[in-house]
């Protein structure tokens, strides 16, 4: 009897190995290979704005590679944060101030400079783009990636888990305790210390896969920018 205790405490904690082994395997990110650069042309559906830029403005061709993505320029930003006293709770805050740009695809009259551009083409398809304006009349063009977060289901397994090792325990301890325990007691504490054990390393191992953390997936994306010919 003392030597199945053994081995059964011994496959309990061969499954804990194993299951703490998947959960690490879980989560991380997927990279995927951002898609092919647009080709420097000018987009079609395309509709110029009807007059020439104003004086000290560059005109600026914007796509998203076919996309209809909302282009909003970020003119300024700030992260704080906040700390409680006396604990390691902390609040992180990042606030912008922007302005609408257009939709893409489209023209717009840019000043001279740096300019930090965001396009939003859809759920997880947004990129930041920063963009140098000279004198030249220019195209930028964006296949936008994406990045979709890991869901976040594993918490069910987890639960599973932890009920399953206490029950395995529990019931470990008990059919260890039948072999000195009375002998009118003996056979049901023995008969409970393993259901027990049985249906708690049942749970667990159930858990395993439930715990297992899905992979954020991310494709970065793919600019292309270059200057164009002055519009006749």
């Amino acid at each position: 009897m003392k030597a199945g205790m053994r081995n059964s405490f011994a496959l309990f904690l061969l499954l804990s190995l194993l299951s703490n082994t998947g959960c690490m395997l879980g989560g991380g990110t997927v990279q995927v290979a951002a898609p092919p650069a647009p080709a420097p042309l000018l987009p079609r559906g395309l509709d110029p704005l009807p007059l020439a830029p104003a004086a000290g403005l560059t005109r600026v061709v914007l796509d998203a590679d076919g996309r209809r993505a909302t282009v909003t320029e970020v003119l300024s930003w700030n992260d704080s944060q906040a700390r409680a006293v006396g604990t390691s709770l902390s609040v992180t805050e990042h606030g912008e101030h922007s302005r609408p740009i257009c939709i893409t695809p489209c023209e717009f009259d840019f000043e001279p400079g740096l300019h930090v551009l965001r396009l939003d083409a859809g759920p997880a398809r947004t990129e930041t783009v920063r963009l140098q304006v000279g004198s030249k009349r220019k195209l930028l063009r964006v296949a936008v990636g994406y990045d979709v977060p890991a869901p976040r289901d594993g918490t069910t397994g987890v639960v599973l888990q932890a009920l399953g090792a206490s029950a395995a325990v529990v019931g470990a301890i008990l059919w260890a305790a039948s072999s000195t325990a009375p002998a009118d007691s003996r056979e049901s504490l023995a008969s409970t210390g393993i259901a027990l054990t049985l249906a708690g390393s049942a749970g667990f191992l159930l858990g395993i896969p439930l715990a297992y953390q899905k992979p954020r997936t991310r494709q970065p994306s793919s600019i292309t920018e270059v200057d164009l010919p002055t519009a006749p």
